[in-house]
């Protein structure tokens, strides 16, 4: 089992910046060891993609470069220019070779036959020509009444070399064979021109990008048409397969890379370069890094692996719902439906074993002590049980609910243990004797959620309140009043200072723990359409994350209010949100990732800063009910109906 790596789907990628003007396009060499970028300042650089050092520079260009591609052999780059020609540089050395003239206009796109023994270029002269890349001899030129009408704006040779593929802005893919000359095909597709083509390695399927859509459409190279990419917020700029063909990459004037399953159309990732288009795209040989260049004049290399399933884990007791990691990471506890509460190693995926005594009832909380030496437990059965983690020995049993234990939570400090229940109190326990300190009695109905700040326990209840309570004296010090139906979640923010709470009225109120004042109310037209279910602070504390029924997941800014951004929108038809109510929310622990579950059975990985789904998670049976990242952010477990904890990486 591979080792876990970390949560973070953006790492920080590797920059390479010299050109003195943006960069137009980028190429791998066939082993890896180099990389080309062209650019409007006329300059072909070439780099080292393992360590950013620029190890050549080949000027001779009299206008921007458009295109590059490297012969198979790696000994030879191509490059085409708006100055109407190619040019051929020897790649170890960096020395011009030849300059192939002929067209009449810029050069757009260019591709070497898989032996090498062509070089395929296309224009704005509407003209597609092939050239002896050894004598620089003109071999072939497709125009005329076969030809395009318009710009010829991509190539890309089949990987047996038998096809020949040029899309133009005359909105014609065009299929032909190099050797005769021969008009094969012309794709019917939808759309307007194409500007991107690409053969998969197995030559089965064509990639297609239009110049003015926001999706990819995969074609069988007989023309039969199989899937369209749908997902992009704004045009697309380039695509290219992984050299197994197992993954398609596509970059697009909305920041992003994404990277999807040819076979399904499922987006596997989302690589987000928050603040600049992207132009062009290129696997390394072996598939694990896509470089992609932006707006910005600058080349990234990103890490194509996708967060997986590490492990799934067989939970006894029937469906999961609390779950909880350890303070130190170590452990994974998770509570069933019917009692059992099951202690598993997340590097491993085994089970601890040693717990003997269970509840007799479903399982509602867990709570893991701050030093990590106790795990609490609340159950139907009206119990509270204490246990050692690390030795799975129960070590208490706490008895005084006359109802089911709802909420636990443990105070910051670890000195007393909250419990919340359906028999409208809360009580306050000594986790190390099981003493009952206090009952804290004034809600007229079952408590739903419990939050520590300080001295401050509050607590959210079905009788629309939100009590705040002196955790030494027991005295309830203010009652929060304006929800219109019952109190779901509750959270402070990480200073302290707010303290959000979420409703079957729809709404989320923030509140001033100090005066019981209500801050702002989120809801209205911008605001959930359905009761919200859960609520999370990022680290920073400058987003707060709220999920609903309604399927979607708001961020606002807790400080100002303002609405910062829906995850799950429509566009062009597509929805990248959940299709089911969102029943749990995790920030990772840096903030960089918000995670979701909900009952359609997926969880989703969003980036809050943009708004993007950057992965789903696929492979729950049934409702996703909870959702826990690792103190080190390296693994998210789920809990769900289908009996499982599954643990991702």
């Amino acid at each position: 089992m591979e080792a876990p790596i970390s949560m973070t789907i953006n790492p920080v990628p590797l920059t390479l910046k010299d050109h003195s003007s943006p960069i137009i396009c980028l190429a791998f060499s066939p082993n890896g060891n180099a990389m080309a970028s062209g650019s409007v300042d006329h300059i072909v650089q070439l780099w080292n993609p393992k360590t950013g050092a620029r190890l050549k520079t080949l000027e001779g260009h009299k206008n921007r470069v458009n295109c590059l591609a490297f012969s198979p052999n790696g000994k030879m780059v191509a490059s085409g220019s708006g100055d109407n020609t190619v040019r051929l540089w020897n790649a170890e050395a960096g020395t011009w070779l030849k300059t192939l003239e002929g067209h009449k206009n810029p050069v757009n796109c260019l591709a070497f036959s898989p032996d090498g023994k062509v070089v395929a270029s296309g224009s704005d002269d509407q003209t597609v020509r092939l050239w002896n890349p050894e004598t620089g001899a003109c071999l072939k030129t497709f125009g005329g009444d076969l030809g395009h009408g318009d710009h010829v704006k991509c190539l890309a040779f089949s990987p047996d070399g038998k096809i020949l593929a040029s899309g133009s802005e005359d909105a014609d893919v065009r299929l032909w064979n190099p050797e005769t000359g021969d008009w094969l095909k012309t794709l019917e597709v939808d759309g307007d021109a194409f500007d991107q083509v690409a053969f998969s390695p197995n030559a089965c399927m064509v990639a297609l990008n239009s110049m003015k859509g926001l999706y990819l459409q995969l074609f069988l190279r007989t023309g039969t048409s199989l899937v369209t990419l749908r997902g992009h917020m704004d045009d697309l700029n380039c695509l290219a397969f992984s050299p197994d063909g197992t993954i398609v990459a596509s970059g697009s004037d909305d920041h992003t890379v994404r990277l999807w399953n040819p076979e399904t159309g499922d987006c596997l990732k989302t690589l987000s370069d928050d603040q600049h288009f992207v132009r062009c795209l290129a696997f390394s040989p072996d598939g694990k890094l896509v470089a992609s260049v932006s707006a910005d004049n600058t080349i990234r290399l990103w890490n194509t692996r996708t967060v997986g399933c590490l492990y799934e884990l067989k939970a006894r007791g029937g469906p999961v719902n609390p779950l909880a990691f350890s303070p130190k990471g170590n452990i994974v506890a998770s509570g069933s439906h019917g009692g059992s509460i099951n202690l598993w190693n997340p590097k491993t995926g085994e089970w601890y074993p040693g717990v003997e005594q269970y509840h007799k009832d479903h399982v509602n909380s867990l709570a893991f002590s701050p030093n990590g030496n106790i795990v609490a437990s609340g159950s139907d059965d009206n119990l509270i049980l204490l246990g050692n983690p690390e030795t799975g020995d129960w070590l208490n049993c706490l008895e005084g609910h006359t109802d089911r234990v709802n909420p636990l939570a443990f105070s910051p400090d670890g000195k007393i243990l909250a419990s919340g229940s359906d028999d409208h109190t809360v009580r306050l326990w000594n986790p190390e004797t099981g003493a009952c300190l206090n009952i804290l009695e004034g809600h007229k109905n079952r408590i739903n959620s419990l939050a520590f700040n300080g001295k401050i326990v509050a607590s959210g209840s079905d009788d629309h309140t939100v009590r705040l309570w002196n955790l030494e004296t027991g005295a309830c010090l203010k009652t929060l009043e304006g929800h219109k139906n019952r109190v779901n979640p509750l959270a402070f923010s990480p200073d302290g200072n707010i303290l959000a709470s979420g409703s079957d009225d729809h709404t989320v109120r923030l509140w001033n723990p100090e005066t019981g004042a209500c801050l702002k109310t989120f809801g209205g037209d911008l605001g959930h359409g359905d009761r919200v279910k859960c609520l999370a602070f990022s680290p920073d504390g400058k987003i707060l994350a709220s999920g609903s029924d309604d399927c979607t997941v708001r961020l606002r800014d807790p400080k100002t209010g303002y609405w910062l951004k829906t995850l799950g929108n429509v566009r062009d038809g597509h929805n990248d949100g959940h299709k089911h109510r969102v029943n749990c929310l995790a920030f990772s622990p840096d903030g960089k990732l918000v995670a979701s579950a909900s009952a359609d059975k997926t969880i989703r990985l969003w980036n809050p800063q943009t708004g993007y789904n950057l992965q789903t998670l696929e492979g729950h049976r049934d409702h996703i009910n909870s959702l826990a990242f690792s103190p080190d952010g390296k693994i998210l477990a789920s809990g769900s109906d289908d009996n499982t904890v599954r643990l991702w990486a």
